[in-house]
């Protein structure tokens, strides 16, 4: 029905799913979109939830890496195959094939060293939580992690709105280079849920 929209999740939780279930859902709907597909993907923090996915909560950053590594074969290579601790298959064939290539990753997660570090190497971009503050100087250290990571380009910065913004929070947003801020809406009729739109628009000064 549209042709520009994007299609995100916030947030999947791929360690308490099948990744090669998960990968094809996922390139499957990337295909049906034209490549408007982004992951955002959390480690998890709910012990009880991973332990019931067999999921070991000390190791739940290894196990995501594997899963993106392991989705990632699968999305890009003709006869895939993935051999790691957690995740292994044999010569694997998975189509369709995502049109945009890997599906891009946006971890949403504290802005803390050791993410910033993980994402630097294993994903994309980062999502705040709903209380994250310093968003800029989280992002900057994201950047010094990403060029010391060898990476190319700049990670892509989403902020995740959960109260309703002060001007000092939209320029901290600013500074970071945030691509997109995250709301969320209603869930309840049509009328209802554009209505809270009109009024977001209208507190963003983005109404004509």
């Amino acid at each position: 029905m549209t042709e520009r929209i994007g299609l995100a999740t916030a947030v999947a939780l791929p360690v308490e799913s099948d990744p090669i279930t998960l990968a094809k859902t996922l390139a499957t709907l990337d295909f049906l979109s034209g490549g408007r597909l982004t992951i955002g993907a959390g480690f998890g923090w709910n012990t009880d939830e991973l332990a019931d996915h067999h999921v070991p909560a000390d190791r739940r950053r290894t196990v995501l890496r594997e899963y993106l590594e392991a989705m990632r074969a699968l999305w890009t290579q003709e006869e895939a195959a993935y051999d790691g601790e957690f995740v292994s298959f044999g010569p694997s064939w998975a189509y369709p094939k995502p049109p945009q290539g890997p599906i891009p990753v946006i971890v949403g997660a504290g802005g803390g060293p050791r993410t910033m570090r993980w994402i630097a190497r294993h994903a994309d971009g980062w999502m705040t939580t709903p209380t994250e503050t310093g968003v800029a100087a989280k992002a900057d250290l994201l950047r010094k992690e990403w060029a010391d990571a060898g990476r190319e380009g700049d990670p892509d910065i989403r902020v995740l709105v959960a109260r309703r913004p002060t001007e000092d929070d939209l320029a901290d947003w600013t500074a970071a280079g945030a691509s997109e801020l995250i709301w969320g809406v209603p869930d309840a009729d049509e009328s209802t849920v554009l209505g809270h739109l009109d009024k977001l628009a209208a507190r963003l000064g983005l109404t004509t």
